[in-house]
């Protein structure tokens, strides 16, 4: 079972939509993707620079400070749905576009990009939130919980036809973000230890021991254990900090494998019922038709069945008091004498 993923960031300064482009076209380090992958990756507007001047572009002169500038949207599915026929995603993305040009308007999806150079391929798109009067509006499609729910709901139906599934509605599930998830890894990647460098090997001057150590008229030069002692120490604190950062990363990523793997399983467990409930298809509105047509004619039958025995039994039951009443009355001329 594959799963069709969407995912929202609200960006609401230039220099968010900078820091997310930089990501994106890979002009900073991106240690979660393969270098030798880069070449494989598309973007329908050549350079970070070019679509930061077409979100530009699109922005209304007057909006309110605290305004929503650009929405990023991250769409992919689960690694299995990339192992069938739609290997790199191209039929899968077509539809997610178009889908996103009906949501906010062709115009206003400023530029798309899909990256193979990563786990799974996926596409991400820059949006200019503008509603119909034309004003920055990112609530109308992303306030509050109903609508994104709603959205997810939609977004699932308009790309069902590769086989894809909506994720479970209203699952207690959590997930980290991809800007928290790259975080902790690139804290992890960035972390290395200390370089040795000549000053770190010159003998520092220590002041002595006693009173004439703390009037300063007695000092002495770091003997080579000394160095040793205190290079060891600085390596030591360096690998502790290393290995912590490490830790915290291989961390997130059992975190986000096991709530992954819970979110599978539940939708596994419940797929039988969600079958069940979801709309009919024609074939099945037809076939269900004609079983109540069927089912109503029978009832029409056992309703006039019913009547009819009713009918006879009223009538079985007039006669029946009409012949106790016959046998009480005494016959007319022989009532009692004086």
């Amino acid at each position: 079972m594959a799963y069709a993923i969407l995912r929202t960031e609200k960006l609401k300064t230039m220099g968010n939509i900078g820091g997310s482009l930089a990501h994106n076209y890979r002009t900073r380090d991106t240690p979660n993707a393969v270098p030798e992958r880069l070449h494989l990756n598309t973007h329908e507007i050549a350079s970070a620079d070019e679509v930061k001047a077409a979100i530009v572009a699109r922005l209304p002169e007057k909006r309110r400070s605290d305004a929503v500038l650009c929405v990023e949207y991250f769409i992919g599915a689960s690694p299995d749905y990339f192992d069938g026929t739609d290997a790199k995603g191209e039929r899968y993305f077509a539809t997610a576009v178009e889908w996103l040009k009906e949501l906010h308007g062709a115009d206003n999806v400023v530029a798309t990009s899909v990256h193979h150079d990563e786990t799974s391929p996926h596409l991400v798109a820059y949006v200019v939130p503008l509603d119909q009067d034309g004003k920055l509006n990112a609530k109308a499609f992303l306030g509050g919980r109903a609508k994104l729910t709603a959205m997810q709901t939609n977004f699932a139906k308009a790309v069902g036809r590769y086989g894809l599934d909506r994720g479970l509605e209203g699952s207690k599930a959590k997930h980290q973000s991809i800007r928290d998830y790259y975080a902790k890894v690139n804290q992890a990647e960035n972390a290395v230890l200390p370089k040795i460098t000549p000053e770190d090997l010159t003998p520092k001057k220590s002041r002595g021991e006693g009173l004439l150590g703390r009037v300063g008229l007695q000092s002495y030069l770091e003997t080579p254990e000394g160095i040793a002692d205190r290079l060891n120490a600085k390596v030591l604190e360096a690998t502790k900090a290393y290995r912590a950062k490490a830790a915290e990363a291989s961390q997130a990523r059992k975190e986000a494998q096991a709530a992954r793997k819970a979110l599978d399983d539940q939708q596994k467990a419940l797929k039988p019922f969600l079958d069940a409930l979801r709309p009919l298809n024609e074939a099945e509105r037809k076939t269900l038709a004609a079983a109540m047509t069927v089912d109503s004619a029978k009832m029409v039958r056992m309703r006039e069945a019913l009547e009819q025995e009713r009918k006879i039994e009223q009538q079985r039951q007039r006669e029946e008091r009409a012949a106790a009443n016959k046998s009480r009355t005494p016959p007319r001329g022989k009532g009692m004498g004086h």
